[in-house]
């Protein structure tokens, strides 16, 4: 879809009264622009191997019965098992957000992974400290519980049989030391609803990320570290396309 999007542009690819089936259908119409890229063959071979689709190429002429026949084969009640076992997968590992119940996971097929960035990124949002609460039971009235917070989370997602976690970092972040004093200054402004400078936010987005990676030592498990995406850059993008 990301690829799709960035070779030509309809607006059509927004219209929320869209079925699924004419959403792909606009797809389908686009994918001569990307028909020389490694995703389209994946694509093809996909197709194949799964579905049993006989031709080199989708086209505007034969989506249509494969669109009916991924339908019909997504709905089996064994579809998922049948999947992995076609893939050769034996597990898939997740993404999930700080409040994510991961009491309904299947851990048989499914790896939980904690996402880091609310804790740096949305630190000054008070909704994001709400969920943090509801979730620990924890008041986020200071920048001590605010860690004990977080360390209840990587506790719960650590007894839920998550292996890594996960962050992504702008261009230019700063990781150096930041004493205990001056973010607990920084984190009650934030409090305060006062708006950090440039350096501020630097600092605490510093302290947080060594918390963070103090918990990733502590719990044994290694942080993924995804370096310099800038996020929704792309505003006209599609959903999950736009960094």
């Amino acid at each position: 879809t990301e690829l799709c999007h960035s070779a030509t542009f309809t607006k059509k690819w927004t219209d929320e009264t869209l079925s699924k089936e004419e959403k792909v259908e606009e797809i389908v119409k686009t994918l001569p622009h990307i028909n020389n890229t490694f995703q389209y063959s994946w694509l093809i071979s996909m197709c194949k191997d799964f579905f049993g689709f006989k031709d080199d190429d989708l086209t505007i002429k034969n989506w249509k019965p494969l669109y009916d026949t991924i339908e019909k084969k997504t709905k089996e009640t064994d579809y998922l098992k049948w999947l992995l076992k076609t893939s050769n997968i034996e597990k898939i590992f997740l993404s999930n957000n700080l409040d994510d119940d991961l009491e309904k996971v299947n851990k048989e097929i499914f790896v939980p992974c904690l996402r880091l960035e609310i804790f740096t990124k949305e630190i000054n949002n008070p909704e994001m400290r709400k969920r943090l609460e509801k979730k620990t039971n924890i008041s986020i009235n200071s920048l001590k519980n605010y860690e004990m917070a977080i360390a209840n989370i990587y506790k719960y997602f650590n007894e839920h049989g998550a292996t890594y976690s996960m962050i992504d970092l702008e261009p230019n972040v700063e990781t150096n030391k930041i004493e205990k004093s001056i973010a607990s200054h920084l984190y009650d402004k934030i409090l305060k609803n006062i708006v950090l400078t440039k350096q501020e936010k630097s600092q605490i987005n510093a302290y947080i990320l060594n918390i963070l990676a103090e918990n990733n030592q502590q719990n044994k498990i290694p942080m993924h570290l995804m370096m310099g995406p800038i996020r929704k850059y792309y505003q006209h993008g599609v959903k999950s396309g736009q960094d």
